[in-house]
């Protein structure tokens, strides 16, 4: 069953010890468009992300650290950070909340590019149990050139999460925010890329 991020809140997963092993399990595709011939380099970064606005994302679950949602946002910032942009990972709400609004929030950071990301759809499984979870993720990414307000790329990426995001392990969210970096990557986007590319280590 597909929903939208817009439906009722799911209810609560019960996790099983046996589910732990099985977190790799998730397999992602990710399609980009970039801007022709568009060739600056995302040099300090801003990222909205809307993916709290699921339920099973935002909220902190028993025995677990952090929810999927400040673990999803800390791993993104730092592979970005990794690959040598400067950046800031906040929440947001698209029901709520007006981009003309947040811009001032940007301006300690002063980034070059905006990255927006909402999800757009999720899927839920139900166990013969009764347990709900999500079984699939979809998510659109828009990067916008902060002088001019200009979108030059968008990623739609689809995540079947199998046990992945299930088990809301940080290993779910490491994998998810490393998909995003290396599409910024393959796009030539980031400033490591072009550095391999200059040297021919890039294939």
């Amino acid at each position: 069953m597909t929903k939208s991020v817009s439906t009722q809140s799911l209810r609560v997963l019960v996790l099983t010890t046996a589910i732990y092993v099985l977190t790799s399990c998730a397999q992602y595709q990710v399609r980009t468009n970039k801007e022709l011939g568009y060739s600056k380099s995302v040099e300090c970064l801003y990222v909205w992300s809307a993916v709290g606005e699921i339920d099973l994302l935002h909220l902190k679950r028993p025995f677990h650290s952090d929810s999927f949602e400040n673990q999803f946002h800390a791993a993104l910032k730092q592979s970005l950070m990794s690959a040598g942009v400067v950046a800031e990972v906040r929440a947001f709400s698209p029901k709520g909340d007006r981009m003309v609004d947040l811009i001032p929030f940007e301006n300690d950071l002063k980034p070059n590019m905006r990255l927006v990301i909402q999800p757009t759809r999720y899927q839920m499984m139900t166990s013969s149990r009764g347990g709900s979870r999500i079984g699939g993720l979809w998510l659109d990414l828009s990067m916008y050139e902060v002088a001019t307000n200009r979108r030059v790329w968008r990623a739609e990426l689809f995540a079947d999460a199998g046990l992945d995001m299930t088990v809301w392990m940080q290993t779910g969210a490491e994998n998810l925010a490393t998909q995003i970096v290396d599409a910024l990557r393959k796009d030539r986007l980031l400033a490591d890329a072009k550095k391999k590319l200059a040297v021919g280590e890039d294939k």
